[in-house]
């Protein structure tokens, strides 16, 4: 199993408020199973959506597909709602390699601006500390949660070339596994815009680096489709 199953496994918390009615920036409690795919096979990602009092909290699992399958990955991320927008706060990241468990946690401060990241692994290589400074007047994703981020802000809702910030939560495995890509921190900057009606879907493009990266949504704005070509991986809603 590649690493690069990383960014669909999370669980992610965000302080939102609950909107009434359905649009381009409500995040709606939900439940749903996914058919991921990547070279190196085929798995089963389930994605839960649940609003707690001022959270808005989603857990994903990718399963493999045996009779009794096993749990392959886990990731936690958190945003909190200030002002109308999503600050990242902190991620905790965890995959077994080789039967060998491979983790990280991400601390965002919002009043030192400042991003850390733990490191926790079999390898000496991944271990220790890392610090990062931030701008908190930005857009910053974590890209494990990039469907329930842009939506929140808005960023479905026109044609607009949007500028914001990937934050990698599983950095720094994922970037030993990804091919011909030219970026290698855990915050790398990014644009986001729509990009066509393709059949029954508005299509939207995530430009990160060398790479482009399609998400599809309904006219209702129901996330139903990923596909990153250039890395041979697909995401489609069962």
């Amino acid at each position: 199993m590649k690493i690069t199953l990383f960014f669909f496994v999370v669980i992610v918390v965000s302080s939102c408020e609950v909107k009434n009615s359905r649009n381009s920036s409500h995040v709606e409690n939900s439940k749903y199973k996914y058919l991921y795919k990547d070279y190196s096979g085929s798995f089963i990602l389930e994605r839960i959506v649940k609003h707690i009092r001022n959270d808005l909290v989603t857990k994903t699992t990718i399963y493999d597909t045996s009779s009794k399958p096993k749990v392959l990955e886990t990731s936690t991320v958190a945003y909190s709602k200030k002002k109308e927008r999503l600050y990242p706060k902190i991620a905790f990241y965890k995959i077994w390699f080789d039967k060998k468990k491979y983790s990280s946690r991400f601390d965002f401060d919002e009043n030192k601006l400042l991003a850390t990241i733990k490191m926790n692994s079999p390898e000496k290589k991944w271990q220790g500390i890392q610090s990062m400074v931030w701008n908190k007047n930005e857009v910053f994703c974590w890209f494990s949660s990039l469907v329930e981020c842009v939506k929140y802000h808005g960023l479905l809702k026109d044609n607009k070339l949007h500028n914001i910030n990937i934050i990698w939560d599983s950095f720094p495995y994922v970037h030993e596994q990804l091919t011909r890509v030219n970026f290698k921190k855990a915050i790398t900057k990014a644009t986001f815009q729509y990009d066509s009606n393709f059949k029954m879907f508005k299509r939207y493009e995530l430009s990160i680096g060398n790479q482009v990266i399609y998400y599809f949504f309904t006219k209702e704005y129901e996330f139903k489709r990923m596909y990153w070509i250039s890395q041979g991986i697909s995401l489609e809603r069962k």
